[in-house]
């Protein structure tokens, strides 16, 4: 199993200077509460969001943190600066997402933990694969979700992993990214209070869309001399594999765009796994991903917020899920 040799206070650590230098944008101004039919929302007003690019697929060039070329060379300073970044090109082959800058340390040999770019709660992290060929529009294997639990085990506070699987789910980027962010004090979701196996639609009528969820435990299984054996990325491939199975099974909706049929979030705790069946990124000028679905919600203004609360923000995450029944 994939571990980290860094705690969560040098991350942290390592997050702020980041902040402090200019390179990673986190200015939340404000969090807006909300509830609606048992539902409880946090809207994270942070106006660095408006310089956030959304292209998705773009080709080299421009990524998720939004740092092309001429940012690159103006950081490190003129001929220096083009000196260094044709020695230390800043996209790995087959990737639209630069690390250059924003490492914090790697998990295994598959992976790499960094800070975003782009931040509405602190700290948010992205754990990329090594290789830039994998997609985000294809379901995680065994090593992304070994490389997640250990990001996962490295904190000592409670977080969410979360990913974006296919262009509805909300994400923009096409190298493959598990994200990962601290709960905020004291909120829980309806993931948190849901019992059992969860189930097509769960057991919540104030949640109206499809969401399939199971319990983890950090001892998932007996071996043969009676010993439990600890979780592994196979065991938590196992568990995605049958929600991301029951998701398909129980809705008809199918995306005929690359890589999955089925578009979904994917929100991993300590505790539990949920898979969230997606159908659109974008609805009346609104969009969210896998946390939004949960009910953290990022604008970059405070009327944005106001718009989703006139809107109807549980319609909002209905649109952009597959309602129950459908």
């Amino acid at each position: 199993m994939d571990s980290i040799d860094v705690d969560e206070n040098e991350i942290l650590q390592r997050f702020d200077d980041l902040v402090e230098s200019g390179v990673v944008l986190y200015d939340n101004r404000e969090v807006v509460p909300f509830s609606q039919d048992g539902f409880h929302f946090l809207f994270f007003v942070a106006p660095s969001l408006n310089k956030k690019p959304f292209t998705y697929g773009a080709p080299n060039g421009s990524d998720s943190h939004g740092q092309g070329e001429e940012q690159a060379t103006t950081k490190a300073g003129g001929d220096a600066g083009k000196q260094q970044q044709q020695q230390h090109p800043l996209f790995e082959p087959g990737s639209d997402i630069s690390a250059v800058g924003f490492e914090i340390c790697d998990v295994g040999a598959t992976h790499r933990l960094i800070a975003n770019k782009f931040c509405f709660t602190r700290p948010m992290l992205l754990l990329m694969t090594r290789d830039g060929f994998k997609r985000q529009h294809d379901p995680l294997e065994a090593p992304d979700l070994a490389a997640a639990w250990a990001a996962l085990r490295a904190m000592r506070t409670s977080h969410f992993v979360f990913y974006n699987c296919g262009e509805p789910s909300g994400n923009s980027r096409l190298h493959r990214h598990v994200q990962l962010t601290r709960r905020p004090e004291g909120f829980t979701t309806f993931l948190d209070h849901e019992e059992g196996s969860g189930g097509g639609g769960g057991g919540r009528p104030s949640v109206p869309f499809m969401y399939f969820r199971e319990p983890l435990m950090r001892k998932v299984e007996e071996g043969e001399d009676g010993a439990s054996a600890p979780v592994t990325g196979e065991s938590l491939a196992k568990v995605y594999g049958e929600l991301l199975g029951r998701a398909e099974a129980s809705s008809s909706f199918r995306w005929d765009g690359p890589g999955t049929s089925c578009p979904h979030n994917l929100v991993m705790t300590e505790h539990w796994m949920a898979v969230i069946p997606r159908r659109r990124a974008v609805w009346e000028g609104l969009s969210t991903n896998a946390i939004g679905m949960l009910g953290l919600v990022g604008v970059s203004s405070r009327e944005e917020a106001d718009k989703w609360v006139r809107t109807g923000p549980l319609e909002a995450l209905c649109q952009f899920g597959i309602p129950r029944g459908a």
